[in-house]
């Protein structure tokens, strides 16, 4: 009675180990393919999203100017890599000089968003002049009423806070991104732990269940050949 007792303990014990390491490495196998972007940032193999600053067309569209209508113009990698300040303010002299008779000289603009430019990290400054560049040649080649040097001034500041909240707002969504796929990592790594140490014990429960009956199976035979009258 024990006996049989005794499979059925080990018979159960079996299931239950089958099952539990079934979900860990479920759990494993789901916890690894969430943390792909994680190690895929980690190790270098992806790209993340620079930084960029708001449009000209977000800009008209927050002061509610809809006078001025664009036609923009999509610069080339070329064109936008890793562009001085001196780029952008030869360009804004350039729209000031010819929609208002102004002689302004692009150094001393330069000056001013040099400024700017120093305030964003270092490791964000290229795709801040990228981004900076792009509002001002969108600037350049709208149609309509032009907007004033005050116009302006405020469109260069309002980018650049617009650029500043974007980059803090990537740093943050990093943050959480990679706290997420440690966690994610760990918690697949404590699974497949998990999952490796249930299937040793599924291997030694089953090599007990088999020592038993072959000790069981031994003695049986041992009782036949003592009662054997040859």
């Amino acid at each position: 009675m024990l006996n049989k007792l005794e499979n059925i303990y080990l018979a159960a014990l079996r299931v239950l180990i089958l099952i539990l390491a079934t979900l860990a490495l479920a759990v494993g196998a789901f916890a690894f393919v969430r943390s792909t972007d994680f190690l895929m940032d980690a190790l270098g193999l992806s790209q993340p999203r620079p930084p960029e600053g708001s449009t000209l067309q977000e800009y008209i569209t927050q002061k509610r100017a809809t006078s001025v209508r664009q036609e923009r113009t999509t610069a080339t990698s070329g064109e936008t890599a890793n562009l001085p300040a001196s780029a952008v303010a030869k360009a804004i002299a350039k729209y000031i000089n010819a929609h208002h008779k102004l002689e302004v000289v692009a150094a001393k603009v330069e000056v001013g968003l040099q400024k700017l430019r120093d305030e964003v990290s270092v490791g964000e400054q290229a795709a801040y002049d990228t981004s900076l560049l792009k509002l001002v040649q969108e600037l350049s080649t709208s149609k309509g009423k032009p907007l004033s040097v005050e116009q302006i001034e405020e469109l260069i500041a309002w980018h650049h806070e617009s650029f500043d909240s974007d980059a803090e707002n990537l740093r943050v969504e990093r943050a959480m991104k990679a706290s997420e796929g440690k966690t994610n990592l760990t918690a697949g790594t404590i699974a497949l732990a998990g999952f490796i140490g249930l299937i040793f014990f599924f291997i030694m429960v089953k090599i007990e269940r088999n020592l038993r009956f072959s000790h069981r199976s031994a003695s049986g035979e041992e009782r036949d050949g003592n009662n054997a009258i040859f």
